[in-house]
């Protein structure tokens, strides 16, 4: 098969971009960056040694979804670990949005509904029904 060197540089922007995505994946995971509430593409960008305009390109091509939506699924599945790990009523909801490195309660509970179509305290209800079914 012949390609033509435009198709070339696409596949290989596209393969460049799929490894940024890891990197970035790999420091906001085992940096825990996501917690920061006050993290920015930029910080990420220059972390990595490149421009915003890439890591968010890569971010967009590797997890199909934009940067903040990209770091707020991180952000929910540590509310949605907290809210399981801890007894109803021992936690407050704005504890838990600061846990999870929401810096508004409110952009909290709006996110974590869009995500789980449940608010925080009925998942951690829900959570807490379903542990004391596997006990019995």
């Amino acid at each position: 098969e012949d390609y033509s060197p435009t198709e070339l540089a696409d596949d290989f922007t596209e393969l460049q971009m799929k490894k940024l995505f890891v990197k970035i994946k790999r420091y906001v995971l085992s940096e825990e960056k996501f917690l920061d509430s006050n993290l920015k593409i930029s910080d990420i960008a220059f972390a990595l040694g490149t421009n915003e305009k890439y890591a968010s390109q890569a971010i967009k091509i590797g997890s199909k979804m934009p940067f903040n939506a990209f770091i707020n699924f991180y952000r929910i599945n540590r509310a949605k670990k907290i809210l399981r790990s801890t007894e109803s009523g021992s936690i407050s909801v704005g504890q838990v949005a600061s846990l999870s490195g929401f810096s508004h309660q409110s952009t909290f509970q709006k996110k974590f509904k869009e995500h789980t179509g449940v608010t925080p305290y009925t998942f951690q209800r829900l959570a807490r029904l379903n542990k004391l079914d596997e006990e019995e």
